[in-house]
């Protein structure tokens, strides 16, 4: 039978950390020892400044028991991290009463982002940050002007530029200049001076340089020959350093890359006729060009001036503003003119003539008749009763235009109505005074008989 058995190593420290494993017939012993390490605390004597001085260390134990090379130094640290640790309140304050307690009333403070030492007797105050900023190591690297000069020298037979940050003595400059060198400074105040010439430097070498002279220039008329008769034709004339010319034509220049476009305009049909390089055809309609500020009834942009206008918002036609008036969707300042195919004069035709050429169906009624018409329908004759009104959301739509006719056709009614009762009324009265003159004859003669009865 197999098993498997867990052994007492029987070390100091009494670990159990073993197993013996038997098959049956062999024992198979498997021992290992658990590693014990620890760290150890101590102190090292420093010289510091002629003092001694103890600081702290640990001391890596190992698994026999020994030092090991391993030492972590607690000052070291502190040291390399003391602009980080002085951001907390406690160091601070152990700062602060170490200081006060060796130098007297000394404080540490924080100003913006800088540690400041303050004798608070004498109110000297040292800036720790700026202390330690000087004792960085700094370089620089300036740009500075500084003069050239330039100078005709001959070189194989050609004259050519010499340009030198020398001065000749008794020799005219042809030009002077400013260049631009930069000034390296290192840690310990040394100078290094770099020119552009040494970075870019033309032909020639040294502390001098000289400069290749190419031209490029126009020719209006290049290889024209009067006794030849040779055309001369644009170009540009490139001469090189050794004086060799290579013309550059312009119409050269042009041809090889040229297209040619047109683009027309066909007033009848509206339309852009643009062709190609290939001599296609392209037909932009001006309608696709040329859109109205607002949308027709299919939401689509208006292109032309006599299409329909659509709008849900306010119009203010003389206004930037609404007016008080409820559910206002069009205020003008100023007239509207309307156009119509008929006016209310109509109604006189059919009262004087008995028929109108202005409106074939329109008749003149009495009030006879309106008053009938009215208790049968229930609106004046020929206003648009309500039933045909369309019903929206925010009230009844109705014709502007079409019902100004209307309501002048029935002012033009009522006026002559009137017309009619006054005239009527005047008859009356007529004879009214006839009746009263009759009924003043017939008292008189009655007062006559009963004078002469008596």
């Amino acid at each position: 039978m197999a098993s498997l058995v867990l052994k007492d190593t029987g070390n100091a420290n009494d670990v159990k950390a073993g197993f013996v494993f038997k098959d049956g017939k062999n024992n198979a012993e498997v021992v290992f020892a658990e590693t014990l390490t620890e760290l150890e605390k101590g102190y090292r004597t420093h010289d510091v400044n002629g003092e001694k001085v103890d600081l702290k260390e640990y001391y890596f134990i190992d698994e026999t028991r020994e030092r090991d090379d391993v030492i972590i130094k607690v000052s070291e640290t502190i040291i390399e991290e003391f602009d980080k640790l002085v951001k907390f309140d406690n160091v601070k304050n152990t700062l602060n009463q170490f200081i006060s307690s060796a130098a007297g009333d000394v404080s540490v403070i924080k100003v913006g982002e800088d540690i400041v030492i303050k004798d608070n007797k004498s109110n000297v105050e040292v800036n720790l940050t700026n202390e330690i900023r000087a004792k960085e190591t700094k370089t620089t690297l300036e740009a500075v002007k500084y003069d050239m000069y330039v100078y005709m020298v001959e070189v194989n037979g050609e004259f050519l530029e010499e340009h030198t940050d020398v001065k000749r003595e008794g020799e005219t400059a042809l030009r002077e200049y400013q260049a631009t060198k930069y000034v390296y400074t290192n840690e310990l105040g040394q100078e290094k001076e770099i020119k552009g010439s040494e970075l870019f430097g033309a032909t020639g070498g040294g502390s001098t340089s000289l400069e290749t002279l190419t031209t490029l220039s126009f020719d209006a008329k290049y290889g024209e020959d009067l006794n030849t008769g040779q055309v001369g034709r644009p170009a540009l004339v490139y001469k090189d350093e050794e004086k060799n010319v290579s013309p550059i034509f312009i119409d050269q220049i042009f041809q090889s890359s040229e297209t040619l476009t047109s683009l027309e305009a066909n007033a009848d049909t509206r339309e852009l006729i643009y062709i190609d390089e290939n001599k296609n055809k392209h037909f932009i309609s001006y309608d696709v060009l040329v859109q109205q500020p607002w949308f027709t009834g299919q939401d689509q942009q208006a292109t032309k001036n006599n299409q329909d206008i659509y709008t849900m918002g306010w119009v203010g036609i003389g206004y930037k503003e609404k007016s008080a008036a409820p559910n206002e969707k069009l205020r003008v300042n100023g007239s509207i003119t309307a156009t119509n195919s008929y006016y209310a004069d109509y109604v006189f035709e059919s009262y004087f003539d008995g028929y109108s050429s202005l409106k074939y169906d329109y008749k003149f009624n009495d009030l006879n008749s309106v008053d009938s018409y009215i208790k049968s329908n229930r609106h004046l004759p020929g206003i648009t009763p309500i039933s045909d009104l369309e019903k929206t959301e925010t009230g009844y739509s109705f014709n502007v235009s079409e019902l100004s006719i209307q309501l002048l056709e029935k002012t033009e009614e009522l006026f002559l109505h009137v017309i009619d009762q006054q005239k009527e009324l005047n008859a009356k009265d007529s004879e009214i005074k006839d009746l009263k003159k009759d009924v003043n004859d017939l008292t008189k003669r009655l007062e006559a008989l009963e004078a002469l009865l008596k």
